[in-house]
């Protein structure tokens, strides 16, 4: 099966819209979260941020593991994702996380300010991915790391083939989630030309299998 990732319209997806449904989505990327918390080395006394955090993820899930040792701000650039993720902080009680709406471009933070920086499927979908990975790395502390998740080349993900038929044919459009404009990044050499012209000088790229299972659909 072959689909062109000319038929989304994930340039004007509308994200706020999006935050009504977005969290059914939530389970099957949990794992991707996962793997970004083991990789980012978090530990006691860390300022984290989370860039294109949606409606929480993988924010909440930290602020619930490490309690009070740790301390995350995260953003989004879509103001409805963080009036949804700050109702669930509340409605949880979690006051080491905070959740602001900020463009990745425009970080209003002072450099150095972050001891671990993490994104997860949120590069590619900035309006503009250099810059912001450059402001990223700006706020991000000296011998700090940053930890993010991208998708691999549309073609190699078989599910989202499949997963995008279903799409177009059940889902309005507005609640389309940008499948192929996620795999933006994916082509060989695309990512670490990225990161290298934002400034980053030392950078590992792991591929990682992630599985869906659905009960149905």
């Amino acid at each position: 099966m072959s689909i062109s990732p000319n038929l989304s319209n994930s340039n004007t997806i509308d994200w706020n819209e999006m935050s009504k449904t977005f969290d059914r989505w939530l389970p099957y990327i949990q794992p991707v979260a996962e793997a970004l918390i083991s990789l980012a080395d978090l530990s006691e006394g860390q300022e984290i941020l989370d860039v294109a955090a949606g409606t929480g993820e993988p924010s909440l899930t930290i602020a619930r593991r490490f309690g009070s040792k740790i301390h995350i701000t995260a953003v989004d650039g879509a103001e409805a994702m963080v009036a949804v993720a700050n109702e669930k902080r509340r409605k949880e009680g979690l006051s080491n996380a905070i959740f602001l709406p900020m463009k990745a471009e425009a970080l209003a933070f002072p450099t150095d300010r972050f001891d671990r920086v993490i994104s997860r499927f949120g590069v590619m979908l900035f309006d503009n991915p250099l810059q912001g990975l450059k402001e990223m790395r700006r706020v991000l502390k000296p011998g700090g790391k940053i930890t993010i998740a991208v998708w691999d080349e549309f073609h190699r993900i078989k599910s989202l083939h499949l997963i995008w038929e279903l799409i177009m044919k059940r889902l309005p459009a507005k609640e389309r989630p940008p499948l192929p404009k996620m795999a933006d990044l994916g082509p060989p050499g695309k990512l670490e030309t990225l990161l290298h012209d934002a400034g980053f000088q030392e950078f590992q790229i792991r591929t990682l299998p992630l599985l869906y299972h659905f009960d149905t659909f």
